[in-house]
């Protein structure tokens, strides 16, 4: 597993967001980058890699990939350096997520969105009244994890997007009671629960 990654979604500095807050890293940040953007936005920036926000398969990871060995070229970083978050985010790239595994070097986890999953489909709510995920993010959910089994890298669950800190504590037990190695977080009050969980 990619296990350079794994303390960057436990530590205490936030990442830098081009959407939305969604994980915490140590050191230098992860960039949050929509699949539609360039990356020659983030050339001045210094990195330890991407999250690629709605990612669909193994192209997407093989292009932003390109674009990072053009930075580790520029700025003198080993080949490689520079790592990659493939995050879930809607049916297309669900049904493409089975070929991450093995699609490149660089790729240190797979992570899903379930807010952006839920209105990629059409679901009107993503969470049931008692929040639990309905019943297609559940699947997207485990459909996740298995995949980052099978490509042999960490599962980062999605964000709570609730302010309850004890449901969130619940549901961070769960998710790693169910295999994943951490979880999307929106700030450092989450974050310090999540380390407490997920240890870091």
């Amino acid at each position: 597993m990619g296990d350079r990654m794994i303390p960057a979604f436990l530590g205490a500095t936030p990442i830098i967001s081009m959407n939305e807050p969604v994980a915490d890293c140590a050191g230098a940040p992860l960039l949050y980058v929509d699949r539609a953007v360039e990356l020659g936005r983030a050339t001045a920036t210094p990195l330890a890699g991407l999250i690629i926000g709605g990612c669909v398969g193994a192209a997407d990871v093989q292009r932003f990939g390109a674009s990072l060995a053009v930075i580790e070229a520029r700025t003198g970083l080993e080949d490689g350096a520079l790592r990659i978050v493939a995050e879930i985010a809607s049916g297309v790239g669900l049904l493409a997520v089975s070929s991450l595994a093995g699609c490149s070097p660089r790729l240190d986890a797979i992570g899903w969105n379930g807010e952006a999953f839920a209105r990629d489909i059409g679901a009107r709510l993503a969470r049931t009244a008692d929040g639990a995920w309905i019943a297609p993010c559940a699947t997207a959910r485990s459909l996740t994890l298995a995949a980052a089994a099978a490509a042999g890298v960490p599962a980062i669950d999605a964000l709570f997007s609730s302010a309850d800190a004890a449901a969130l504590r619940r549901e961070a037990e769960e998710a790693r009671r169910d295999g994943f190695t951490a979880k999307f977080s929106d700030g450092s009050e989450q974050a310090r629960v999540l380390r407490d969980v997920f240890g870091g």
